[in-house]
């Protein structure tokens, strides 16, 4: 069985004896070699000598690649610490339950917000174009400044129209939310009126 191991501090071979109790020889990079040193936020792959070959598994190196990238093996390594590793591969589990039950949630969801949120984005993008084109007008020190600037002006409204409908949006389904809520509460207070008469 493969198992990664993480530290956050560059250890001597000797120092990593003492600290984790185990030699680096059994441990490989992402290469698959032995490394001299361990070096802090790099993960490696440590296999019994059991294994066959003394080569890496095929699995091992992969998921060790996918933990090598810097961002990735130092956040590991900080959650190990200070969560311990039964705990980060617990919440490792959790999260990847819920991501599959999000996929669903997701596209469902995805396709109605779609297109109320597409035409917000357009509008972003065009305000964000004509303002490029307004800087191009202005360090051409073009006659057509003026022109730039009312396009800069249009699309700056529709940009903030658009914002304001999807505020608007979000409020209204707030409202809805609590609305509902305070007519089922209102709903449970009237039985419970009922009931103690």
């Amino acid at each position: 069985m493969s198992e990664i191991i993480l530290t956050n501090q560059l250890l001597s071979r000797q120092n990593f004896q003492e600290q984790c109790g185990i030699e680096l020889s059994p441990l490989r990079d992402i290469h698959g070699r032995t490394p001299e040193f361990a070096i802090g936020n790099t993960p490696y792959l440590f296999e019994p000598s059991s294994s066959i070959n003394n080569k890496p598994s095929a699995e091992g190196l992969s998921a060790l690649n996918q933990l090598a990238p810097m961002y990735i093996s130092r956040d590991l390594t900080n959650l190990a610490l200070s969560f311990g590793s039964d705990n980060v591969l617990a919440l490792t589990q959790i999260r990847n339950k819920l991501h599959e039950a999000n996929i669903g949630i997701t596209g469902a969801t995805t396709s109605f917000y779609n297109n109320r949120v597409s035409s917000f984005i357009r509008a972003v993008q065009q305000y964000q174009n004509t303002l490029m084109q307004y800087r191009e007008t202005i360090e051409a020190k073009s006659l057509h400044k003026l022109a730039a600037e009312q396009k800069v002006n249009q699309a700056y409204k529709e940009l903030q129209s658009k914002f304001h409908y999807e505020m608007e949006s979000v409020t209204a389904q707030i409202k809805h939310v609590e609305v509902r809520h305070s007519a089922i509460w209102r709903e449970e207070k009237t039985l419970s009126e009922v009931a103690a008469t």
